[in-house]
């Protein structure tokens, strides 16, 4: 899913690279999807409101309000440790976000069974991250 917190942002206008990550981002995301039960679709609006509620956290374990990434694209990236396309994924997003970090935030949302799988793959992403559990809702 792909928010914008700018009121102007609009999608045509970002450059070949941002749309990239933001494809691959979504791609990932409904590949997840795919191998879970259905889930009742959400709209962008409830999205943003469930994450303003959430808790999301940075590498160094501090917390970060949804509101302090105003103006930036947010891409979340569904994505668990026991998932080989999402492992490959990983750097090549990283890769991406480190370029364009001004204009757009990852959060990962754990799709791991454990909070140490959770743990042990997070050491490998520079992004945002929601708790473990808080991605069930999601």
């Amino acid at each position: 899913a792909v928010v914008s917190t700018q009121s102007t942002g609009i999608f045509i206008q970002l450059d070949r690279n941002m749309k990239l990550l933001i494809s691959l981002t979504l791609l990932v995301a409904v590949a997840l999807a795919e191998e879970e039960a259905p889930r009742e679709n959400l709209s962008s609006s409830q999205i943003k409101s469930l994450l303003s509620r959430a808790t999301l956290y940075n590498k160094q374990g501090q917390r970060v309000s949804l509101s302090s990434l105003r103006g930036k694209y947010i891409g979340l990236y569904f994505s668990g440790s026991w998932c080989s396309p999402c492992r490959r994924m990983t750097p090549v997003l990283a890769n991406v976000w480190k370029r364009e970090q001004r204009r757009f935030e990852v959060i990962w949302v754990t799709r791991d069974h454990s909070e140490r799988d959770a743990n042990n793959y997070y050491y490998k992403m520079p992004w945002l991250r929601l708790p473990r559990h808080t991605g069930d809702r999601l």
